[in-house]
């Protein structure tokens, strides 16, 4: 196999292991479920009849799979939906938000001491864990696509969204797998096949080429506005949609070599899929939500110039952080780069799980394909199995 092809693979795998120390892992993701369930169960528990069908469930990264550690903090922002099927539309938002507020905040119930008001939801605290960010929903009769209704930033009207679609849609997405030319032609249909399922017991489990993408892009967002204005930071919904919709058109127009070709040009092309238009008022920006009606999530870039253009700066690192990995000569220099892009002691300990698994020599591809584990074929090469492939 070609070094070029060799190296792509390496870092493939590297980024795998970065992004499995990114995300919730399942102990916490269960603590987090068992925590929700409760909330969920208390609120619904009310003598307050506008409460008395609320169901509680997941929205944005917990939901989808695509969660990543704060820097500056330990607890992960989990988002919650507190959705109401019978609340009409036509009562103002604030009515609910106070409602499920007057709850959780009840002197002596469990959650008085650690119950946050924010402008749209009610926040749960829990100290070195995470924060579980409550926001209100109700049906929105002119969705087809079972959509809601949420407050606005001011809780004086109801907006457009679509918290279940939006997870259906990210989640159908993530299912669909690139077309690799070159494993096809070296290893065969057979052997592709093999590289998925037959991992040795230390593999994690993998997640797919788009979920690692948006966390990767995620990661590297907050790592770049870290000392800048955080406040520009492109918001994570952004990300996502934009991620998503790049992925489905590469994937349907091109054959990747590997996995991180695949993820470089749907970073690439992720600008593509912004909606601008030129107005007597000026130039609009519009990255709409594919599974409703009228829901802009760039809809600030349009007050504040600050966004776009933070976005646009933050795009071409990204390109320029990706291509840095690739031309990046030895393993040392490869570390520093992505110590530039990643937390460091999350990019020590991807690397230091490789060299406990196969040693620096075969790391540093003296023995073949390597990734930090491989599915041994004939010839000596090795069947890059911890990579992006998966679920």
């Amino acid at each position: 196999m070609q070094p070029e092809f060799e190296k792509k693979v390496q870092v493939s795998g590297l980024l795998e292991r970065v992004a499995t120390r990114l995300e919730l892992s399942d102990a916490q993701y269960d603590l987090a479920k068992k925590r929700y369930e409760e909330a969920g169960s208390w609120l619904a528990e009310s003598t307050n009849p506008l409460l008395k069908y609320l169901q509680i469930y997941p929205q944005g990264s917990a939901s989808i799979g695509t969660t990543v550690r704060p820097l500056k903090k330990n607890e992960f922002d989990i988002d919650l939906v507190s959705h109401v099927p019978d609340f009409p539309s036509t009562m103002p938002p604030h009515v609910l938000k106070r409602s499920i507020g007057e709850r959780l905040k009840l002197e002596g119930g469990p959650y008085a001491k650690i119950v946050e008001e924010k402008p749209r939801c009610w926040r749960l605290n829990y100290a070195n864990e995470f924060h579980l960010d409550i926001t209100p929903s109700v049906p929105n009769p002119q969705c087809g696509r079972n959509g809601e209704l949420v407050p606005d930033k001011k809780v004086q009207d109801w907006k457009e969204s679509n918290p279940k679609g939006f997870r259906d849609w990210f989640s159908s997405a993530a299912e669909k797998q690139p077309r690799f030319r070159i494993l096809e032609a070296a290893f065969g249909e057979r052997m592709i096949k093999a590289a998925n399922i037959e991992a040795l017991p230390e593999n994690a489990p993998l997640k797919g080429i788009l979920r690692r993408t948006i966390q990767i892009c995620k990661h590297h967002r907050d790592k770049f506005f870290y000392d800048r204005n955080p406040a520009h930071a492109p918001i994570s919904i952004i990300l996502t949609t934009l991620g998503t919709q790049s992925y489905l058109n590469c994937i349907s127009r091109f054959e990747y070599d590997t996995e991180i070709d695949a993820l470089r040009d749907t970073i690439k092309y992720m600008p593509d899929f912004i909606d601008v238009r030129t107005t007597p008022h000026g130039v609009r920006y519009h990255v709409w939500n594919p599974t409703t009606n009228n829901e802009n999530f760039a809809e600030r870039w349009n007050y504040d110039v600050e966004l776009p253009r933070a976005f646009y700066e933050w795009h071409t690192n990204a390109l320029v952080t990706i291509d840095g990995f690739l031309a990046a000569v030895g393993v040392d220099t490869l570390q520093k780069s992505m110590n530039a892009c990643f937390s460091e002691p999350i990019v020590e300990s991807a690397f230091a799980e490789v060299m406990d698994s196969v040693g620096r020599a075969r790391f540093t591809g003296s023995l073949g394909i390597v990734t930090g584990v491989g599915v041994g074929i004939s010839g000596g090469a090795k069947i890059p199995s911890n990579t992006f492939y998966g679920r």
